[in-house]
């Protein structure tokens, strides 16, 4: 299909459709047999209801590629009803979570991956630790642009930062950084390192999150850490999008971090239900976050595009104690075996898989493990572990 505007044309992947922008207005042409309305009769009762579903469609994925010039069409885009994004997508393209998983991880659930079979997993996970790992830096240096020995990995090579923050209290800092050779915009969040972090670790209340989805909690200290901020990263993420439109978002974090990355990437996928599909989010050492139903929801609206990677006995996992609180991990966990880097693809379910962490008893784990995802992140690197 080719999208003309002007004596421009944009390529798509929709096949034999035209459509184009003429005084501010959506212009298309379509072959018949898309009007047949046998193969859409679940969801259109009318020849001339599809059309304007169409158009929606349309304008749906023309927000990625609209010039200055047909803001309009792209603010409208924005808005569209999600069903009958996710109804389209799926007569047209495939489902949501068919287009998720094309482009992540090739993995089998359940499976246990050894030598050879784990180097690409294992350089995926170092990529993305790497830039987990930098994050400790950014707290440092009230904005700086630099991350010092962290930032000798390869991947900074192709990573511009784009911005830092920093809240004092409730204490939460990261940074946004784009790669445009992956094609990829990061949200890294920093974790654990100061007294402040140690007493928002410690609040393990729930507090309800999201507010729409009844029964569903999140530990408060977490939500606090991350909502303080959220509206600052939103500005971000958004201006970074606009710039790059067809590149993913990727939630970063570790220890702290990681949860985090899991509970700002899902405000993001509700506030923008147009670029959920380009969400990603990696963790590493993520403590428990939320109770059973916000993870069953997660898993709902993310679970498809998520790594929650976990190595050997790392203590932070096991935390805060599902047995007494009710917390409870969602999946898809990765977890590290051993010094080998062996690798456990743990069943994607709600219910912790005991292939997992959880193959540790608590009793068994320590802090070790948490500072050593393949050598990361290197306190050794850093200023004194516990700071104020």
């Amino acid at each position: 299909m080719s999208f003309a505007f002007g004596k421009t044309v944009f390529e798509s992947s929709l096949p034999d459709l035209t459509i184009g922008v003429k005084d501010g207005n959506l212009m298309y042409t379509h072959p018949e047999q898309l009007l047949n309305r046998k193969r859409c009769r679940c969801y259109m009762t009318s020849s001339k209801g599809y059309k304007a579903y169409l158009i929606n469609y349309l304008r749906y994925k023309l927000h990625l590629i609209v010039p200055p010039t047909s803001r309009r069409i792209a603010t409208r885009a924005r808005i569209i009803n999600a069903r009958i994004k996710t109804k389209l997508d799926a007569f047209f393209i495939g489902s949501t979570s068919q287009l998720a998983h094309a482009q992540d991880l090739n993995v089998t659930p359940g499976r246990t991956y050894v030598g050879n079979e784990t180097l690409a997993i294992r350089a995926t996970m170092n990529k993305y630790i790497s830039l987990a790992e930098a994050s400790y830096y950014f707290m440092h240096q009230g904005g700086g642009f630099s991350c010092g020995a962290a930032c000798n990995s390869p991947i900074f090579q192709l990573t511009a930062l784009n911005t830092t923050w920093h809240s004092p209290n409730p204490v939460s800092d990261g940074y946004i950084g784009v790669n445009t050779a992956d094609k990829e915009i990061y949200v890294a969040w920093s974790g654990t390192r100061r007294v402040r972090s140690v007493v928002v670790d410690s609040m393990v209340v729930f507090t309800e999150f999201p507010n729409d989805i009844p029964g569903s909690a999140v530990h408060s200290g977490f939500h606090g850490t991350t909502d303080t901020v959220y509206s600052f990263i939103l500005k971000n993420i958004r201006a970074a999008v606009e710039t790059y439109p067809d590149f993913n978002v990727v939630f970063i974090g570790h220890s702290l971090g990681g949860a985090n990355a899991v509970i700002s990437a899902l405000m993001f996928a509700r506030d923008n239900e147009y670029t959920k599909d380009r969400i990603r989010v990696w963790t590493f050492g993520e403590p428990r976050v939320g109770n059973r139903r916000f993870a069953e929801y997660y898993t709902e609206v993310l679970g498809n595009q998520t790594y929650r990677v976990t190595n050997q006995a790392d203590i932070v996992p096991h935390l805060p104690p599902w047995q007494i609180l009710g917390y409870q991990h969602h999946p898809l966990e990765l977890h590290i075996l051993n010094k080998e880097g062996d690798i456990y693809v743990c069943h994607k379910t709600v219910r912790e898989d005991l292939g997992g962490a959880y193959r540790w008893p608590t009793i068994d784990t320590g802090v070790a493990d948490h500072v050593d995802y393949f050598g990361k992140p290197d306190i050794t690197l850093f200023s004194p572990l516990i700071e104020w």
